[in-house]
């Protein structure tokens, strides 16, 4: 999908770094805090009441077309983020202290944390930068410094809302945000190195959806059995 936001995209400002201009759709809502929350008091303004036009055509996609693994491409940063973004305390920076990690380890981590920090690194390492731990962009905002060009979301920034933790509850898919780069809305001349440094990193990513199980459920006489359910005993 090029853009879920074509009209903030025909809104934006090329060369912006902040990308404000852009950022909402026609109605004024960010459609990246406009999917049904898991703590809806923790909700945005900014990301209005209800699912906007684009966000329902969306889910409705995700869901007809489950995807087994899937990344979505953002500006203003360089890192891989994984879920959730959002927590529990609906507050910033509450992955790393160990007295909250335990306590709220089942609230922000999701139950499959190890393959996403496997997933998110996957990116980062095939970068030639990303991977790099310190501060990005020059800018001291959100905590802006990644360990291993990783973060859990949570832990960088609270975000309620977002696409990444509703497709991870609510379809099959695993999913992480990238930051692809400083600028909001890269200029021109940025793109062509932006795809150098990006190209395998993305097939690389893409690999990683073959690490499943994968097979064929057949009857005893070699035929497919529609509808078949597969049932994982512990």
């Amino acid at each position: 999908m090029p853009s879920m936001n074509p009209d903030g995209y025909e809104h934006g400002q090329v060369g912006d770094r902040v990308g404000y201009m852009g950022r909402s759709n026609e109605n004024n809502v960010d459609l990246n805090r406009n999917f049904p929350a898991m703590f809806p008091a923790h909700r945005e303004t900014s990301g209005g009441a209800d699912p906007e036009p684009e966000t329902l055509a969306v889910m409705k996609w995700m869901k007809q077309y489950p995807f087994v693994l899937s990344a979505n491409l953002h500006g203003g940063s360089l890192v891989a983020n994984y879920p959730f973004d959002d927590s529990v305390s609906g507050q910033d920076h509450i992955y790393t202290p160990p007295q909250i990690r335990i306590y709220y380890f089942f609230l922000f981590k999701t139950p499959d944390d190890k393959l996403f920090v496997e997933l998110a690194y996957r990116y980062a390492r095939s970068h030639p930068r990303m991977w790099k731990t310190g501060r990005r962009c020059g800018l001291s905002a959100d905590g802006d410094v990644f360990l291993n060009g990783i973060t859990n979301g949570a832990d960088w920034y609270h975000l309620a809302g977002g696409m990444q933790d509703w497709q991870y509850i609510n379809t099959n898919s695993f999913e992480i945000t990238v930051e692809m780069g400083c600028f909001k809305f890269p200029t021109n001349d940025m793109l062509a190195k932006m795809w150098e440094e990006h190209k395998y990193s993305l097939l690389s990513y893409l690999e990683m959806a073959n690490r499943g199980v994968r097979g064929l459920i057949l009857d005893s006489k070699g035929n497919t059995v529609p509808n078949a359910t597969v049932a994982v005993e512990q």
